[in-house]
Formats: structure tokens, sequence, C-alpha cells
């Protein structure tokens, strides 16, 4: 029997853009530069981002998504 913990339900990824963190299905994201829509509605390109973005605020209309689609999982 395998160790590996198998995670249910939506995976997301996060994506720093006009000054906010959004959030997007995991499986959006094929390739840096690929175009991806996050959960509030966001279109973007996927890219490497600097480290100080990553500070920016969440997106709350994406995390509000994400909450809910874990609690309806």
């Amino acid at each position: 029997m395998s160790d590996l913990v198998r995670l249910t339900g939506p995976r997301f990824a996060w994506q720093p853009a006009d000054g906010r963190r959004h959030c997007y299905p995991d499986e959006q994201l094929l390739a840096w530069g690929t175009h991806v829509i996050a959960l509030c509605g966001k279109g973007m390109a996927a890219r490497r981002v600097p480290r100080a973005e990553w500070l920016w605020p969440t997106c709350p209309d994406c995390a509000d998504q994400a909450r809910q689609r874990q609690s309806d999982t």
C-alpha cells in the first residue's frame, strides 16, 4: 500500500495579476503563458512572478468561490 496522500475535491492554482492574487482551477495551467480564467472571471496569462507579488492581497471573489467549491465536495 502506498503512503501517498490523495487530495480530494477541486484543486486550485494562484496567480498574482493587477494588484491581487487570483485563483483558478489548476487543470487550466498547461504551461507558462497559458491564458487562464480566475474564479472571479478575470482572464490572465499564467506566468512566473516576483516574490513581492505573492504579498498582494487575495481577490475576495476568488477566495469566496474557492471556499464554496471546497465545501461543495
